[in-house]
Formats: C-alpha cells, sequence, structure tokens
C-alpha cells in the first residue's frame, strides 16, 4: 500500500507549484544522465547473465533467464516493466515472487548509496534545483486538508479507470491540468500539500528497508539471484562512476543519483530522493525520465530475452 497507492498520492501534493517552463530545462539536462544509468544496466546485465548462468542447472536456464531479463526490465523503469516482462513470457506466479524476492534484499541498500551519493553531489549551474520565485508560507489545517482532496481528486480517475501502469503518469498529469488551469487557487495550498508531500516520500524511504526482508529473502529465492541482481548493480554503479570522472560537468554526481534512482526504483524512488533533498524543480523532471523508462525497459529487456534465448545451448 505505502510503496504505490501512498507514492502515487505524493506525487500530485509536490507538484501543484510545479514551474514547466524550468521543468523542461531541467528534463533536458537530466536526460544524459538517465541515458546512461539505463546504458548501466544494459550493460551490467550483459556482463552478470553468463555468471547467473553458470549456477544455473540445465532445466532451470529458461527459469533463470526469464528473470534476468525481467529484473533488466525492473532496473530501467521500475517494477511494472518486471511485470510486463513476466506477463509476456508467461512465468509462473512463484517464480516472480521468488525474483522479486531477490532483488528487493539487493536494490534496498543500493537505494540507500545512492540517497548517500546524491547528498554529496556538488550543484552545478546546469540543474537548478531551487524554487525562490516566492516565500514558503506556513501550512494550515485548512490548506494541509484542501491539497489531500485535490491529490485524492488528481489520482481517483487514473485509480479507478486506467491499468496499473498509468497509475503514476495520470496522477502526475492531473496535477499539473490542476495547476495550470487554476493556478491561483492552487498555489494557496501549495504550503500544505508540500508537507505532506515530504511526510509521504519520508514514509517511503523508511519502508525501503523494511521490505527488503535482507537475509530470509535471500536464502529463500535462492542465491544465484540475489548474486546475479549484486554483480548487475555493481557494473551499474562503476560505469555511473566512470561517466562521473569523465564528464563531470555534464554528469555530476547528483544527476546520475537521481537518473539511477529512477531507473532502479522507478518514479517512486525518484520522487523521494527529491523531496528528502529538497529539489523541489526537480520532482518533475526526475518523474517524466522515470516515465521515459516504462516505455523503453520493457522493449530493452525482451530484446536481451531474444539475444540470451538465442546464445544458450539447451
Amino acid at each position: 500500500i505505502v510503496l504505490k497507492k501512498l507514492a502515487a498520492l505524493a506525487i500530485p501534493l509536490l507538484l501543484f507549484d510545479s514551474d514547466l517552463e524550468k521543468a523542461g530545462s531541467a528534463t533536458r539536462k537530466l536526460l544524459p544522465a538517465y541515458g546512461v544509468a539505463m546504458l548501466a544496466t544494459v550493460l551490467g546485465t550483459l556482463i552478470a547473465w553468463p555468471c547467473l548462468l553458470m549456477f544455473l542447472e540445465p532445466a532451470s536456464i529458461e527459469s533463470g533467464l526469464i528473470l534476468a531479463s525481467a529484473l533488466c526490465a525492473k532496473h530501467i523503469g521500475g517494477s511494472l516493466n518486471y511485470d510486463a516482462v513476466c506477463a509476456a513470457c508467461s512465468a509462473p506466479l512463484p517464480l516472480i515472487a521468488t525474483g522479486i524476492a531477490a532483488d528487493n534484499a539487493i536494490v534496498a541498500p543500493f537505494l540507500i548509496l545512492l540517497f548517500r551519493l546524491a547528498s554529496t553531489g556538488v550543484k552545478t549551474p546546469e540543474i537548478d534545483d531551487t524554487d525562490d520565485d516566492d516565500p514558503p508560507d506556513k501550512a494550515t489545517a485548512s490548506n494541509t486538508a484542501s491539497a489531500l482532496a485535490l491529490a485524492f481528486a488528481c489520482i481517483t480517475p487514473a485509480a479507478v479507470l486506467g491499468p496499473t501502469y498509468a497509475l503514476l503518469p495520470g496522477a502526475a498529469a492531473a496535477a499539473l491540468l490542476a495547476s495550470g488551469l487554476a493556478r491561483s487557487s492552487v498555489k494557496k495550498i501549495t504550503p500544505g500539500a508540500r508537507v505532506l508531500g515530504l511526510l509521504i516520500t519520508q514514509l517511503y524511504v523508511a519502508t525501503i528497508g523494511a521490505t527488503s526482508g535482507t537475509i530470509n529473502n535471500i536464502s529463500v529465492a535462492g542465491i544465484p539471484l540475489a548474486l546475479f541482481s549484486l554483480f548487475q548493480l555493481s557494473i551499474h554503479f562503476l560505469v555511473l562512476k566512470f561517466a562521473n570522472r569523465f564528464f563531470p560537468k555534464t554528469l555530476d554526481n547528483r544527476s546520475l543519483a537521481l537518473a539511477s534512482s529512477a531507473a532502479v526504483g522507478g518514479p517512486s524512488a525518484a520522487l523521494a530522493m527529491c523531496a528528502s533533498q529538497g529539489w523541489t524543480n526537480l520532482i518533475l523532471p526526475a518523474l517524466l525520465v522515470g516515465f521515459s523508462g516504462y516505455f523503453s525497459g520493457t522493449f530493452i529487456a525482451l530484446s536481451l530475452f531474444d539475444l540470451f534465448y538465442r546464445s544458450v545451448p539447451y
């Protein structure tokens, strides 16, 4: 509930005061970092798959291949891509749960590492994360309640009428539409919206470790899958560091950490990072690059599945 419904509720709360002009510029600056994060996941998968293959029995190679491809999709755009790849490959439910259990045990500390990297990022003029147009007002019971009611109104159509993958983009689109149509009215409830949005995202961060299950999940899911995720994300992180080393101005630590969180953890993780670091003007750009992973991650992962399938000796 926390990771899905409440994360969706936080999106409109934190987008009510978005500046679309600034968001467009920041998104263009963030796209190269997200491209590096996607490439890092693909490269990590290409290197980690042969290692996983050595641990698999012949009868379980196809299952391992499905999970390797699904985890690649998950680390490009989040869990919705994982579900899409598993559905396309007709993976049984026990296998799907196995992959999630092993991956969560590795992704949780990895996201914490990214949060640490983001906090040490050097501020650069390429991305301005401050919003100094107006001094912040105080949150009151009235504007907080109004913000909550409007946020529910934004997520309800997508939650009731649309498919699961449309929930987060639908909530973001509705929030931007409401802000554009009634800018002055929405601006009055922004202080309460910020407080609620920050509270929800902090709750999301707190649940990252609680949902991992660590040692128990690894023992149930199997060490090979956990090692695959560990190796894949280790390569991912090394690619980020190399990119920062050679292109420090364009690909600073903060941009790479935010892009990586959007890829590995999905838009919700990117939203949590922006809120926890106070990057208000990066919330919409982070969501936009994260949503792009929804459309690209599944296609890339299924292409890798086909490549691996053709190369595996049965």
